[in-house]
Formats: C-alpha cells, structure tokens, sequence
C-alpha cells in the first residue's frame, strides 16, 4: 500500500493535476479565471470544492484519488496563504504561473511541466 500512495503522489497525481489545470486554461474555465483575478487583486480565496469530495471518496473507497486531491489542495492553499512552509521552487514556481498563465501548470511537483514541455 505504501509503494502505491508514493507512485500515486509522485508520479500519477502530478500528471492528472498538470492535465486539469491546462485543461482549464485551454477552455478558458471562468472559475479558474476568477482564482486568477483575485490573486492580482489580493484577494485569494481556499478552495472549498474538496470538503465536499473528499468525504465522498473516502467513504467510498477511493483513497488514492483522495490522497491526489488531499495533496493539491493542501499545496495550493499553503502556496496562497503560508507559503513558508513549502520549498521555494514549489512556491516559485507557482507564483510564475500566475505571472504567466500560459505556462507552468504543475502545483505541487513542478518537474512535471519540464516533461510536459510547459516550464518556459
């Protein structure tokens, strides 16, 4: 079970987690474009969508999905609101994708963008 939770951390939710943020920059999704504006604006919010999904995939078994999104968004907020508490490449890294949204997708493993070729 160990082996399982680091390959999913690691490896799968990265790339899952790289493929929904692109996604939603590409489609031009009007929440995730709302997360943008209120983070020039300083006023960034946590996300709440996850205290609903996670009970939900926990009670139904679906623990490594649980652990993908328990690590984004714990991540992401830390990211926006104690940004201290993670390394800076992480937090760097994000920040440059605010900068730039055309790039750097990954949140919480940003190695994932150099294999993707989105880390310009």
């Amino acid at each position: 079970m160990l082996l399982s939770i680091l390959f999913t951390s690691l490896i799968i939710a990265p790339f899952i987690e790289w493929a929904i943020h692109y996604e939603l920059h590409l489609y031009k999704n009007e929440k995730h474009k709302n997360h943008h504006i209120k983070y020039y604006n300083n006023s960034t919010t946590v996300e709440l969508y996850p205290v609903i999904i996670l009970p939900i995939l926990y009670y139904t078994e679906f623990y490594l999905i649980c652990i993908g999104i328990l690590q984004y968004w714990i991540v992401h907020t830390l990211i926006h609101f104690a940004p201290q508490f993670l390394p800076n490449i992480i937090v760097n890294h994000h920040i440059k994708h605010h900068n730039n949204p055309n790039i750097c997708f990954a949140i919480c493993n940003p190695y994932i963008d150099t294999l993707c070729g989105t880390n310009f």
